[in-house]
């Protein structure tokens, strides 16, 4: 785990350990060289202050649950004890009651560590077992080879009594080193417990060898090896980090990818290798490797299946993690076109079709919007939960993105499909729980693409079908499916073709601007400046309107050149016009895309082009669309940008109007929201004027709407006809514009017909 799990009052300080580890360093020199001198005072003072120290620390830190750190101290006082004792009646006279004060001691840390171990769960703590158990035959392998322990075989309680406690520290190491295993590196008191319990082994492995051994009276080196394993354990206690270890409980980790934390598995067998090779001396001595080494093999074997299934079990895991989706558990993305390639290729060999569902939930944001995105993630599980069971055994389901999810199946005829689409739409009818006592009704439009075969057709080709005819279903009411046909796949193969065509026409620079005129005065027979409109004309594939492949731009993240280039155009020939002297006031409204008002740099952009060309700010009008507030942001791209970018071009004195204004279901809304001074009126709003009985009214209305909220400008476009600007003038309206007063034409020609006027 990243150290930022340890707050920064539990920071350690190196100085006081690097003191510590000093003086411990000091007492061991001098209990081994000053054997009757001071140093049997050093070791006595050294251990006092550990035994204190590590007494005291669980209540002091307020170690949590003291039915686990409460055998701690109790363990201490055992040992302490022990030691006191010991101090006055050495083990080496015989004193059996030391030795049961030790083995308490032990018990009680051993009794911590495998509770601490047990908090990682069953199957972890059988894994410890068995390492615990396979290290310590290995140390009763290991004291086997100590020749005075044979030879002392004729006194099995002198045996007990000096290899009991070797045996019992192997079991704790290994304990402790499943526990730093799991832990991570973020509890750096736990390395210094480890390294306590190692140089205890060695203590006790040194006191086996001198209890066992007459020859051997100078005690000192396990002395002072048993206080440097103390002292590591109060430097433990003491340090900061260990208050993280407060009611300590370990998931499971992942499986290490370090080599050297699975080679520790074999490091027992190492004196099994060394002491096996070694000449024997007797039958029993035979007897007794043989069996160990064997009961060593037999427990590695049982560890080594054990990881074996780890690194199997990981490696299925994270197969799993890669190819599902984690909320629904349903395939992914990734996974769905793996699956739908493979599906393709097996039905177009045996001569099937398949056929592709793609659908998503009508209105799903609403459900975020009132309800939290919480409740939406438990909509999205309830439908993938009971969904399946509307399908086939061989279809297969998956959640590629949001509330989309893709249904393959193998059809013998597009009734197939279609019977699968109405079970969708069935499933759907029934409403979802929400919450207690909260239901919800949401439906699906789907869109259907199925493969004829021999047709060779890619996965990708396949769920573009299905996308088309999805949106088809969405633009016909929703809650409804819709296939794609021989329309649809002439409609796929234009936008192939226009995709491409447009790449190269921005390249070649073949998207022109013309200029229509906004109208004003009576009659509307001035003209008070103009729109600059995008016109593409494709040499083979004629004139292009710009309501098919503005949008197109919008999906091929092509339409921010495309609004660069009609600015950067449009105030050009705008500067040139208004040096004439019968247009030198004349302003230039400029169309923004919503996806070009999400990028922060946007004002900027045109400040950077009006200030190139000279012209002043209020020259110049933005049109944005009403529902740019509710605009799908850009990935990484705050909701707010385009209504930041807004009120620094109206702060500027750029006039910002709501385009298509009236048409929508939060006009009203959109007006309060948006730093906007005028609106343009929706053309379909015009258009009813002369064919609607309701038409004139409608638009006096919105007019009086406008004039109420005080907005600098209200223009009608789309004026056709002169029943319709006859009406728009009479209601007020001060700016019209339609083809009844002019069609566009390129800047090119208004100046080459304004120049002879000057000339005249």
């Amino acid at each position: 785990m990243p150290k930022t799990h340890t707050t920064p009052h539990h920071k350690h300080h190196p100085i006081l350990i690097l003191l510590a580890l000093t003086l411990l360093a000091a007492q061991s020199i001098i209990t081994i060289n000053n054997p009757y001198g001071i140093g049997p005072l050093t070791h006595a003072t050294t251990l006092t202050i550990a035994f204190l120290t590590i007494a005291i620390a669980p209540f002091t830190h307020a170690y949590m649950p003291l039915r686990i750190w409460g055998f701690v101290p109790l363990g201490i006082l055992f040992l302490g004890s022990a030691r006191i004792i010991d101090l006055q009646w050495p083990r080496t006279d015989g004193n059996p009651h030391v030795d049961i004060l030790f083995t308490l001691g032990y018990l009680s840390f051993g009794i911590w560590f495998a509770q601490l171990n047990n908090q990682a769960g069953k199957v972890l703590t059988y894994r410890a077992v068995l390492d615990a158990i396979a290290v310590t035959t290995s140390v009763i392998l290991l004291l086997w080879t100590i020749p005075a322990l044979r030879t002392s075989l004729d006194n099995p309680l002198l045996v007990l009594q000096w290899t009991a406690y070797p045996v019992l520290d192997a079991t704790i190491v290994v304990l402790t080193g499943h526990i730093a295993y799991r832990i991570g590196t973020y509890i750096h008191a736990w390395y210094w417990v480890c390294a306590s319990m190692t140089v205890q082994l060695a203590a006790d492995l040194t006191w086996a060898q001198y209890g066992l051994d007459a020859g051997l009276t100078n005690h000192t080196l396990p002395s002072a090896l048993t206080a440097t394993g103390y002292g590591l354990l109060a430097i433990a206690c003491a340090h900061p980090s260990v208050v993280t270890m407060r009611d300590l409980t370990m998931p499971p980790q992942p499986l290490s990818p370090h080599p050297w934390r699975h080679v520790l598995l074999y490091l027992p067998l190492i004196p099994a290798v060394i002491y096996i090779s070694l000449p024997t001396t007797d039958r029993i001595d035979t007897t007794v490797r043989v069996t160990l080494t064997l009961l060593l093999l037999i427990l590695l074997y049982l560890r080594l299946i054990g990881t074996t299934n780890d690194l199997s079990r990981a490696e299925n895991e994270s197969q799993h993690r890669a190819q599902h989706d984690s909320l629904t558990g349903l395939l992914n993305r990734s996974a769905l076109f793996e699956v739908l390639e493979q599906r393709l290729n097996r039905d177009n060999n045996h001569h099937h079709s398949t056929a592709l569902l793609f659908f998503d939930c009508d209105h799903f944001k609403e459900v975020n919007d009132t309800w939290g995105h919480a409740t939406g993630d438990r909509l999205l599980t309830n439908i993938s939960t009971g969904l399946p069971r509307q399908l086939r055994d061989d279809d297969v389901i998956a959640r590629i993105g949001g509330d989309e999810f893709v249904i393959v199946a193998t059809v013998t005829s597009p009734t197939d499909a279609h019977q699968l689409a109405h079970r969708i739409l069935t499933y759907f009818e029934t409403p979802f729980t929400l919450a207690p006592r909260t239901t919800h009704r949401i439906t699906p439009s789907i869109g259907i693409a199925i493969t004829t075969p021999p047709e060779q057709c890619t996965a990708t080709e396949l769920l573009e079908r299905a996308d088309l005819a999805l949106y088809s279903a969405k633009e016909q009411g929703r809650a409804q499916y819709a296939v794609f046909d021989d329309i649809f796949r002439a409609r796929q193969k234009r936008r192939k073709q226009l995709s491409e065509a447009l790449r190269t026409a921005l390249h070649h620079k073949q998207i022109t601007v013309h200029f229509q005129p906004i109208m004003t005065g009576p009659s509307y027979t001035q003209t008070i400046g103009w729109e600059a409109l995008a016109r593409w004309t494709h040499p083979t594939l004629g004139d292009i309107p710009p309501t098919e492949f503005i949008p197109l731009a919008e999906e091929l993240g092509l339409i921010h050149p495309i609004g660069q280039h009609v600015l950067h155009t449009a105030l050009h020939h705008l500067t040139l016009l208004r040096k004439l002297p019968q247009h030198s006031n004349r302003t230039i409204a400029i169309n923004a895309s919503p996806l070009e008002l999400q990028r922060t740099d946007y004002a900027d952009d045109v400040f950077t082009e009006l200030a190139t060309t000279g012209l002043p700010h209020p020259a110049l009008t933005i049109e944005v669309t009403e529902r740019l507030p509710t605009h799908t942001p850009l990935p990484g791209s705050p909701a707010n940008v385009p209504l930041q970018n807004l009120a620094r071009l109206r702060r500027a004195g750029i006039n910002v109007v709501i385009d298509d204004f009236g048409t929508g279901h939060s006009s009203f809304t959109s007006l309060l929201r948006t730093p906007a001074n005028g609106v343009k009126l929706d053309p379909s709003l015009i258009s009813r004027i002369g064919h609607d009985p309701r038409g004139a009214t409608q638009v006096r209305a919105m007019i009086r709407l406008v004039q109420a909220l005080k907005l600098d400008t209200a223009i009608a476009e789309g004026v056709e006809t002169a029943e319709q600007a006859t009406v728009l003038e009479e209601a007020g309206c001060h700016m019209a514009q339609g083809n009844y007063f002019a069609i566009p034409q390129s800047p090119t020609d208004i100046l080459t017909q304004a120049t002879p006027t000057i000339a005249e």
